[in-house]
């Protein structure tokens, strides 16, 4: 149905199919389109080395999301006076209900269209060229991950796990950029698209040092690079010309180091503050995100949290009612993964009630996934549960009975994060802070009934 325009089909196109009619399913395929076109749009814009100019416009990275319906005969048809019906469209059948066939289609996830057999598509520009060398899976698999701006980018919406605010952020700050490479686009419209893309990336407060801020910023991101400050001063004081009056006289750079005292002279512009504006966007981009992947590499983010709150976030975890208990031991993986992995590191707040009532907590929601254990493993799992927290004596002693049980068994058995793993390797860490403790006690009842006998 694609045409690039007139009667030229377009022979080869990038698509993705979703095969599940599970409506959250389709909304997280769609979603994750919407992504990978903010992606595609923003490595394929790219702008030329000499001129600034992007290699491709935002049309060129137009996403068609289509699924199969049954379209009403007034949705593909328009019985007016003022077009005229081809006959293809005359020889379509259409049913009792005057239906046929087709799909409902969403042009980037705003404007709604309807086709059936025969019918075309043609791109939202009029005359859009095509990258005859384009070829994304070889690019996303060769290309992009070795690029210097654009390696960091895509490797990090590889790994991340989940929507934090970090790709939150920049999808937003990407899809702005991406408003400003539209093929029709002003330069006043590019401007202000891309002002908006460096505040969303910079996730700057608005108030009156937003400006110095924004110069601060983009600084210490790119860098000590001549006449950069001349440009951060040019291209936010356009920006506020036409944001405050609807337009602006300098759109083009002066290369100066007063722009104060050079702005306005004609005689000085050389290319447009877009066009350098969209090479330190990327400067920017690539910064930030492989200083996040030097963080999570060096696992920054878990080493600023202590064990203290991570026992205080598992039992939340196991504490609330959303979810069955195989679901909520999940969610506490890899809490309980950091909790072994920094057990050694000296901490004070850690009281051994707190580690008593994990124990017990953790115990409890596993026995709810009626677990395939031994009889004597289960029983002494249920002593835990109902065993009095104060009573540290018998509580330490349950616990390093379960976890050494238990871990003969997780010994044997996949390593893959599973609910015996993680309560046998929480039972263990817990054993590991409380057993010289457990001793102590141990040995005071053995005093206390040496001097009764």
């Amino acid at each position: 149905m694609f045409f690039l325009r007139d009667h030229l089909r377009i022979k080869r196109i990038s698509y993705a199919f979703c095969d599940s009619t599970d409506a959250v399913k389709v909304s997280e395929f769609t979603e994750t389109l919407l992504e990978i076109q903010t992606l595609v749009g923003y490595f394929y814009s790219s702008p030329h080395p000499t001129f600034g100019d992007p290699f491709l416009n935002y049309e060129h990275s137009s996403l068609y999301i289509l699924r199969p319906k049954e379209v009403f005969d007034s949705l593909i048809r328009n019985h007016q006076e003022l077009v005229e019906e081809l006959p293809e469209i005359q020889n379509i059948k259409f049913n009792s209900r005057n239906e046929v066939d087709g799909y409902e289609g969403i042009l980037n996830n705003k404007s709604y269209f309807w086709v059936t057999e025969g019918s075309r598509i043609f791109p939202p520009s009029p005359h859009l060229g095509l990258n005859l060398a384009q070829d994304l899976s070889a690019e996303f698999k060769y290309h992009f991950p070795h690029s210097d701006s654009y390696g960091a980018v895509l490797n990090y919406f590889i790994s991340k796990n989940e929507k934090d605010n970090l790709s939150k952020r920049i999808l937003t700050a990407l899809a702005w950029h991406n408003k400003s490479v539209r093929q029709d686009i002003d330069e006043s419209e590019a401007l202000v698209n891309l002002a908006i893309a460096f505040e969303s990336l910079l996730d700057l407060e608005r108030d009156k040092d937003l400006t110095v801020r924004f110069k601060e910023a983009i600084s210490l991101l790119v860098g000590d690079v001549s006449r950069l400050d001349s440009w951060i001063t040019q291209f936010y004081e356009a920006r506020s010309d036409i944001v405050h009056k609807g337009q602006s006289r300098h759109l083009m750079f002066i290369p100066t180091d007063d722009p104060k005292k050079d702005i306005g002279k004609s005689e000085l512009e050389y290319r447009s503050l877009v066009s350098y504006g969209r090479q330190i966007f990327r400067v920017c981009v690539a910064t930030i995100l492989t200083g996040a992947k030097l963080a999570n590499k060096l696992n920054l983010p878990s080493l600023l949290i202590s064990n203290q709150e991570r026992f205080e976030r598992i039992c939340r975890t196991l504490a609330d009612k959303n979810g069955s208990p195989t679901e909520r031991i999940l969610a506490t993986s890899q809490d309980v993964i950091d909790i072994e992995n920094y057990r050694f590191v000296p901490e004070k707040g850690l009281m051994i009630e707190q580690l008593i009532g994990t124990a017990k907590l953790i115990v409890k929601q596993y026995l709810d996934t009626n677990p395939n254990d031994d009889g004597e493993l289960v029983k002494q799992m249920q002593s835990l549960v109902t065993t009095d927290t104060k009573n540290h004596y018998e509580a330490l002693g349950l616990i390093n009975a379960i976890q050494e049980q238990a871990r003969v068994k997780s010994s044997t058995e996949t390593v893959e994060p599973d609910p015996h793993n993680i309560v046998t390797t929480l039972l263990s860490s817990i054993w590991g802070y409380a057993f010289m403790y457990f001793y102590h006690l141990q040995d005071k009842k053995r005093q206390e009934t040496d001097k009764s006998s």
